[in-house]
């Protein structure tokens, strides 16, 4: 288990990839769309990492603008949304 910035965890290398990633960060401070912009090429993960993120229900995940990210499952408890979610494993995998 990792406690720290997920951009510096994003930044970390020699690791295995994790199957689950909890992020949480502070509401409506902007953090969101970045995070989810390094979440698909970052080597820490693969198809089967799973990522859940609390985020408040006013924070937008734009997966209309990453395709690559799948959405799983979404819960809501008053304004606080729990969303899981993996990246899509590539079209044409390299064997």
């Amino acid at each position: 288990m990792f406690c720290l910035d997920v951009r510096r965890f994003l930044r970390l290398k020699d690791l295995a990839p994790f199957d689950i990633v909890c992020i949480d960060p502070p509401y409506l401070k902007g953090f969101l769309a970045p995070i989810l912009d390094e979440l698909p090429s970052c080597p820490l993960f693969n198809a089967r990492t799973l990522f859940i993120i609390e985020r408040q229900k006013k924070d937008d995940l734009g997966f209309a603008e990453r395709p690559i990210l799948e959405l799983i499952d979404e819960r809501t408890f008053g304004d606080t949304v729990l969303t899981i979610f993996r990246r899509h494993p590539p079209e044409n995998p390299v064997v």
